[in-house]
């Protein structure tokens, strides 16, 4: 991958409770672009993806940068928060659902 390059990850069925990860190369800095997930919370106009979005480390899982919550996620991901990532620190997107959903996310090289 170059610089402005998408990546593109659809996670089909994921199992309820899962994480799907993506852990940029060593050097290589992304940002999220965008996530989307089969199942919404919230109503109308502040309908979100029901995804929990991480920046984990591998050991520290805890690092919590969004949640669908109903919906108020809407605030923070529509003003276009930047969402980055590199080797150390990396996405992982949880499927808070009780069933199998698709998760879905693109992420843009920066560095």
């Amino acid at each position: 991958m170059a610089v402005d390059d998408v990546t593109t990850v659809i996670s089909a069925n994921q199992s309820a409770g899962s994480t799907v990860t993506r852990q940029p190369s060593a050097g290589v800095e992304e940002m999220l672009l965008d996530a989307g997930a089969a199942e919404v919370e919230g109503s109308l106009p502040n309908k979100t993806p029901r995804v929990t979005i991480k920046r984990i480390d591998g050991t520290n899982d805890d690092s919590v940068i969004m949640d669908g919550n109903a919906g108020n996620m809407a605030t923070g991901w529509f003003r276009g928060q930047k969402v980055m990532s590199d080797n150390t620190n990396y996405l992982a997107l949880l499927n808070p659902s009780g069933s199998a959903q698709d998760i879905t996310f693109s992420v843009i090289q920066v560095g």
